[in-house]
Order: structure tokens, then sequence, then C-alpha cells
């Protein structure tokens, strides 16, 4: 009988230093804050691995383009969050509701208030071409394509993708060619139109 309740004191200590053990982040995957959450102190079992921490850019943010897996051309993607929107990623203190559990440390993402806009080229309506776009939103001031159908210069068309931001995603309609302007060789419908068209939000 004695040997028995020091095997269950013996367990009973084991299962309690089992709740009070930080949790490690290594085997938690990123996830989505509101920026509420304290910087993880670092000390002891409570840090996040270097090696788990999502790919970023040089300042720590990723960013969704049509998708959390696609950047649209603007960074890594986040994988996770929604389209169009840039995130910062740290490392976080996770606290927990339970006595027993200290919480955790984990790479988190939030939300920049920022959007991200696609790289596609811009149609502007009523133009005969498309102007560059800017993953921060803006567009080329002026024209770097004409569509051209022969040698007449025709209106661009709205992409079938689109950023949640003005001007338009857009592309030369059926039956034209995108025509650089100023392409060596390029047919002299690019030349004439894309001097016709300026203004824009940057570029």
């Amino acid at each position: 009988m004695r040997k028995l309740l020091r095997w269950l004191s013996t367990g009973l200590l084991f299962v309690a230093i089992l709740f009070v053990v930080p949790k490690l982040s290594s085997t938690y995957a990123m996830i989505l804050v509101d920026g509420d959450y304290d910087p993880c102190p670092n000390t002891g079992d409570l840090f996040c691995n270097p090696a788990d921490k999502p790919q970023t850019d040089a300042n720590g943010f990723c960013y969704n383009g049509p998708s959390n897996t696609n950047s649209g051309g603007c960074g890594p993607a986040c994988r996770i969050g929604e389209p169009w929107k840039k995130y910062k990623v740290e490392c976080k203190f996770i606290p927990s509701d339970n006595a027993f559990d200290p919480g955790y440390c984990n790479w988190v993402a939030t939300w920049t208030q920022q959007t991200v806009c696609s790289t596609a080229d811009k149609c502007i309506a009523g133009e005969t071409g498309l102007r560059p776009g800017y993953c921060d939103c803006t567009y080329g001031s002026v024209k770097y394509k004409t569509c051209c159908n022969g040698t007449t210069p025709v209106a661009c068309t709205n992409y079938a993708i689109q950023d949640p931001v003005s001007p338009p995603e857009g592309v030369c309609p059926a039956g034209s060619t995108a025509v650089r302007c100023g392409g060596p060789g390029e047919p002299a419908c690019g030349e004439a139109a894309c001097a016709s068209n300026t203004g824009g939000s940057g570029g």
C-alpha cells in the first residue's frame, strides 16, 4: 500500500509539472490577431523559434494579392488572412485563461490597415492603352502600352480579376495587340497613341 501511495504521489507531481511547462511556438502555425497582444518576453521556454518564422520582406511584412497564397507580385504571400491586405508578422505572447497554463509565444499576423494593389496593367475608361500598376495603389502617369487593331488604336477593357482600388485592371480587347510605346520594331499605332493620354497618381 505504501508503495502504491508513493507511486500515485509521484505520478500526480509529474502531471502537475506537465501542466506548468510553457509551450513552445514551434508546434503552432501563424495566427491572425488584432494587435492587442504583448511582445513575447523571449525568456526561458517562452520564445518564437526563428526557424518557424513565415516568409516576409526585410521589414517583416507579408502581402496578400488575389488570394493569401498569391501576393500579386508585391512580396512574400502571407498564406493567411484576407485578399488585398498587407500584414505585419511578429512574435507575440498569447495568454491563457487556464491558471495552470502560462500561455505561449507564437508568430502572428496583424493587418496594417493598408491595402495591397495589383501590379497588373490599369485601364482608364476611354483610353486606348494601358498604364502600369504598383503595389502601393498608385499607377503610371502615362500609358506604356497601346491597344492596336492593325494600325488603329482601340480602347482597353477591364480584366476579370480586380483589386479593390480604382482604376480597374485592364487588358487589350480580343482581336487587338498590346504594343509597347517606343518599343523597337513596334508598329506606329503605339507611337501615335502613347502621348494622347496623360495624368495619373504616380509612377
